[in-house]
């Protein structure tokens, strides 16, 4: 360090600009107090690094009364006050490279602007020389953001354990960890401890992804930093949110232990229940997050049954995004205002007069509920309108009826694989906006010499791409109807083929079509003998 004396004060710096910053020394050295640091004539350097020559002089360590850091603390760590002639009272925080050695200092005016001193290079963790690692004990390391928060934890432990800060906050958080890495992950595990903000909880999580996993644990602070905590003489708390910080685990990864409160609760979202009891007993509900395929045959009466569900959903004030391949919006909102109405509105006739029409319309279709796209879409087209509907619309339900139209028209010869990947993005969807997903689905042919219009029980393996929406479905229910004869025409099966919520699986309601009002009505008992019971299986 220089032991030149001051000759020249507040004179202009040839190099930055400054007016005031530069001090002329006694041997030919200057320091510019503004930007430049020291500067030595040639060939007059000392044997030191000139950086290291040009740092600023010890002060004095006293209290910082402001932030409740007393002068042993300051004494421990190296960090002084300075008085200077322009910027009045500086705070020091001495840097030391991988020697050990002082060879920068980070400058911290009353204005709370920052400059560096020295060489700010291939610098250790501010306080890394006072700690030495043990690997074989249970004394973690705790890292901060800034000198004052690492001088705070620090103090509120008594000055006994490790704490290091980063050199250059949050945004050198990766770097800085980088380049000290082997130091760090000699502790058993590490504290991180920054600040609470947007910036300090990314880089905590960037740090965290960095070590060896099981070793970082993150902690939670109730105010902004540690030096808040002493500020408002919380110190106990903020030792417990060092021992109480939870171990990091990638996202998506869940400890059992901390999850006990969540079972507890109701779900945030009330299920919605089936509109069928038998379904409704066996599955409990609608679920949010999932998938619900309803697979029938070639006139089976599978818009009937989306517009029964969807009136449903509606009457219980849910939000409904209807994607259809074959009606027209004017058609599908006569049929759903018909089950308010429980009168016939025939889509090639006009309405308007019948008793109650403006009424059911405002309950159904007009109550800001109902939305739909008849579709005639590729594949991300049709991922795009479901997004539409989910996050523009507010969506909770979505219903997609049917699918194999879809496929049919843009598959070409690949149409598992079509499926395959229509279904996995659907669920994904689903998981990530937590919104329930109806897929119709339709059926290859059966075996045998009968079809599905002889109203034969519906099977998994019936499906087209049976593996894909077996595997994500949450339920699926097979729907079968009797086309070949009149009056059992009227009558439908529901027959749970997949329950992944409750498990149970078999045939469930039976549905009578009211000619007069389009509603599916459940019937006391099965109106036929099932021959087929033990066809249809869970997986």
């Amino acid at each position: 360090m220089s032991e030149s004396e001051a000759l020249r004060r507040k004179q202009p710096c040839p190099d930055c600009g400054s007016s005031d910053g530069l001090t002329v020394y006694s041997d030919g050295h200057t320091f510019c107090f503004a930007q430049c640091g020291a500067k030595f004539p040639e060939g007059s350097a000392p044997s030191k690094p000139k950086t290291a020559a040009g740092l600023i002089p010890f002060g004095v360590y006293a209290d910082i009364a402001a932030r409740g850091l007393r002068e042993e603390t300051l004494k421990k760590f190296g960090y002084f006050l300075k008085e200077h002639t322009k910027h009045g009272m500086l705070q020091v925080a001495p840097y030391r490279d991988g020697t050990g050695e002082i060879v920068a200092q980070k400058i911290r005016t009353p204005e709370k602007d920052f400059a560096w001193v020295g060489n700010p290079k291939r610098l250790g963790l501010w306080g890394q020389h006072l700690w030495t690692p043990r690997p074989d004990s249970n004394v973690f390391l705790t890292i901060t953001e800034g000198e004052p928060d690492c001088m705070s934890v620090a103090q509120a432990q008594g000055l006994k354990y490790p704490v290091v800060s980063l050199i250059n906050g949050a945004a050198s958080a990766g770097k800085d960890i980088a380049s000290q890495i082997e130091w760090v992950e000699q502790f058993p595990f590490v504290v991180l401890c920054f600040d609470m903000d947007g910036p300090g909880k990314e880089a905590a999580l960037e740090v965290a992804q960095m070590l060896t996993p099981g070793k970082v644990r993150i902690a939670a602070l109730p105010l902004k930093d540690a030096s808040d905590m002493l500020q408002a003489k919380r110190s106990k708390e903020l030792i417990d949110a060092l021992f109480n910080a939870k171990p990091y685990a990638p996202e998506g990864v869940i400890n059992g232990a901390d999850i006990l409160e969540e079972l507890k609760k109701a779900p945030e979202k009330a299920l919605v229940p089936f509109p069928w009891p038998q379904v409704e007993e066996m599955t409990g509900g609608f679920w949010p997050g999932s998938l619900t395929t309803i697979a029938a045959g070639t006139n089976a009466g599978k818009t009937p049954l989306v517009y029964n569900l969807v009136h449903h959903l509606l009457a219980h004030g849910e939000t409904v995004g209807v994607l259809h391949t074959e009606q027209q919006h004017k058609e599908a909102a006569l049929g759903i205002m018909q089950l308010e109405l429980e009168q016939r509105l025939d889509p090639r006739l006009q309405h308007g007069k019948e008793k109650g029409f403006d009424k059911a319309f405002k309950k159904t279709i007009g109550s800001g509920r109902w939305f739909y796209f008849t579709v005639d879409l590729g594949p991300d087209e049709l991922l795009s309108k479901v997004l539409y509907l989910v996050q523009a619309c507010g969506c909770q339900w979505i219903v997609i009826d049917h699918l194999h139209d879809i496929v049919a028209n843009y598959a070409g010869a690949d149409e598992r694989r079509f499926v395959d990947g229509l279904m996995a993005k659907l669920k994904s969807i689903a998981v990530r906006f937590g919104v329930g997903i109806f897929v119709v689905a339709q059926l290859s042919l059966p075996e045998g010499n009968k079809g599905f219009e002889h109203g034969i029980a519906v099977t998994m393996k019936a499906i087209k791409g049976a593996g894909s929406i077996s595997q994500v479905s949450a339920v699926i229910l097979g729907y079968e109807r009797n086309l070949m004869d009149a009056q059992k025409a009227k009558v439908g099966r529901l027959r749970v083929l997949k329950n992944r919520h409750g498990g149970r699986t078999g045939l469930a309601d039976s549905l009578f079509y009211e000619d007069h009002s389009g509603r599916l009505r459940v019937l006391g008992e099965h109106d036929f003998k099932d021959e087929t019971e033990g066809e249809a299986a869970s997986i």
